[in-house]
């Protein structure tokens, strides 16, 4: 398995919030040149991600191919995408951000669910499921613990700190 420096994770992390930050901040509010130039760059952005993919370089300056594409490829797409309105309606469905809403929560229960399915099953507590089977349970088990933690955590430590 390929290992993952820190500072590989942190570049990545540190990435996703600038580019936040620049979509938030200033690209809601670029005129219509800043926002062709900023469009241009990420076609370029892929453009280069793909030669240095293809060439093997990336290997020269990334620990794997996950921050590769978190460092290069996905931003560009992000800035892509950005704009187009019938994708933006399908994320502002209702269903759509309720999940976005629940994913922190999803998220922080990952780790102890696999592990608590996993006990489950070690222990005969739980019959071993193959293919889809788990898959529907693990699945079914996330987003249960998104929304309780959503609902009853989250909602609550909001009011709080606000």
């Amino acid at each position: 398995f390929p290992t993952r420096r820190s500072s590989d994770l942190l570049i990545s992390f540190f990435l996703g919030v600038l580019l936040a930050i620049y979509l938030r901040e200033y690209y809601d509010r670029a005129t219509a040149l800043h926002r062709c130039v900023a469009k241009i760059v990420a076609v370029l952005f892929l453009i280069f991600a793909v030669a240095v993919g293809r060439s093997g370089l990336w290997e020269l300056m990334f620990t794997d191919e996950n921050n590769f594409l978190a460092v290069l490829v996905f931003p560009a797409v992000v800035l892509l995408l950005y704009d187009v309105k019938w994708l933006n309606a399908i994320f502002d469905a209702r269903p759509i951000a309720y999940l976005g809403k629940i994913s922190f929560g999803i998220y922080l229960w990952n780790f102890p669910i696999l592990c608590l399915v996993f006990m489950l099953v070690l222990f005969g507590i739980l019959p071993t499921f193959t293919g889809w089977g788990m898959v529907i349970l693990v699945f079914a088990l996330h987003i249960l613990a998104g929304i309780l933690s959503y609902e009853f955590l989250e909602k609550k430590i909001n009011a709080v700190l606000r």
